[in-house]
């Protein structure tokens, strides 16, 4: 015999209380039918209002709600929206905060007659599952709303049979919309000079080793390490040591002067890679000086490296202070942490730096990957 369906409201002060008691209570096939904020008094605090089901079929209860027409109003459009996710329950898919406000969106859940279900159930289900997916990666609602309209309006039946398909879909569109760095022309037999700037923690000289292992290691070519940050001590003990271990040149130029001589005597090296001190937009005179040391250097390439973790402001701010050092290519480390690059999509969209590794780890090489279009897209959508 079937369980019969409960539905209650549960009220918090956040959405991720909410869902812990709609978990404690209805367990894994929850489904939410919808979420609300109300506040209590002129003056009293807003709470979070979460209707839920006790079973993921939401779409099949008899509700007084129908949709009239198949036009809907932009804040209808976005209640229609609202599914279940598979293999999970929607609650999970719920939560999402603003960087640039610090609040939590609400994205309520419409409900079908039995009348309209026949004729919007399929893909209107669809499109509410990737549409939870997408805003669950991190990806500016508005963005995602635009996804799914344009979805909507093609109605390509094909696409939108199943949620696979659609996903393959706008996989498809983000691949065409972020930017990969070429792979190196490894037999081009000159040096090839790579220097990594950054902000201080971005994770330069952790970068730095995965790439030179990764060049000697799985590539065979000799390496050649030159530091200039000679701020943190930290940072040229791990180098050196790796140096040791796996035969890089390792050059420290402690003074700026010291770095014609240092390039000198890693003239025999096939890659030299320059590893440099942090440096924060504020930092005008260091910036000025990193400046210098990169005119004396010539790089082939100038990486600057980002953590993921960051948020869209922060990302421009520093895109924007790293400008004069011309920059060209992007590194994005630690998504071990951030769990995707979905918060920074529109970032990577329109930047002008093309992505050319990506670091998820501590591991050396390991936890190295180099970026193509098809990675950035998995990595946007949380699939990879």
């Amino acid at each position: 015999m079937n369980k019969p369906i409960r539905i209650k409201t549960f009220r918090s002060k956040t959405l991720q209380e909410a869902f812990q008691k709609i978990r404690a209570e209805f367990g894994p096939d929850a489904s939410i039918l919808e979420t609300k904020t109300s506040r209590s008094g002129l003056f009293g605090r807003s709470r979070i209002e979460v209707t839920a089901s006790s079973q993921t079929n939401a779409f099949e209860l008899d509700t007084t709600e129908s949709i009239q027409n198949d036009t809907l109003a932009p804040s209808e459009d976005h209640d229609r929206l609202k599914s279940r996710r598979d293999g999970e329950p929607e609650i999970e898919a719920l939560e999402r905060t603003d960087d640039s406000t610090g609040t939590e969106a609400e994205f309520s859940s419409s409900r079908l007659t039995p009348e309209a279900t026949s004729e919007f159930a399929a893909p209107e289900r669809v499109l509410g599952q990737v549409y939870q997916e997408l805003l669950h990666a991190g990806i500016d609602p508005g963005i995602v709303g635009q996804w799914i309209d344009t979805a909507r309006v093609l109605d390509n039946a094909a696409v939108m049979k199943d949620v696979w398909t659609l996903r393959s879909e706008l996989l498809g569109w983000i691949r065409d919309l972020v930017h990969a760095a070429p792979p190196w022309n490894l037999e081009d037999s000159r040096q090839q000079v790579l220097a990594f700037v950054g902000p201080p923690g971005a994770g330069k000289s952790t970068t730095l080793a995965k790439i030179a292992a990764y060049l000697s290691m799985e590539l065979g070519f000799s390496v050649g390490v030159l530091t200039t940050d000679n701020k943190r001590l930290g940072s040229n003990f791990l180098l050196h040591n790796y140096a040791d271990i796996l035969g890089w040149k390792f050059e420290v130029a402690e003074m700026e002067d010291q770095v014609p001589s240092c390039m000198s005597n890693l003239s025999s090296c096939r890659f030299v890679l320059l590893d440099t001190g942090g440096c924060s937009p504020n930092e005008e005179e260091s910036l000025e000086q990193l400046g210098q040391i990169l005119a004396m250097v010539k790089p082939n390439e100038t990486h600057l490296v980002l953590s993921s973790t960051c948020n869209v402001r922060t990302f421009l701010r520093y895109e924007r202070a790293f400008e004069p050092l011309a920059p060209n290519r992007l590194v994005l480390t630690r998504l071990d942490e951030s769990g995707g690059l979905g918060p920074l999509f529109s970032c990577l969209q329109s930047s002008g730096l093309p992505v050319s590794f990506l670091a998820d780890g501590q591991k050396i090489p390991a936890d190295l990957i180099q970026a193509t279009e098809l990675r950035l897209a998995q990595r946007v959508m949380d699939v990879a």
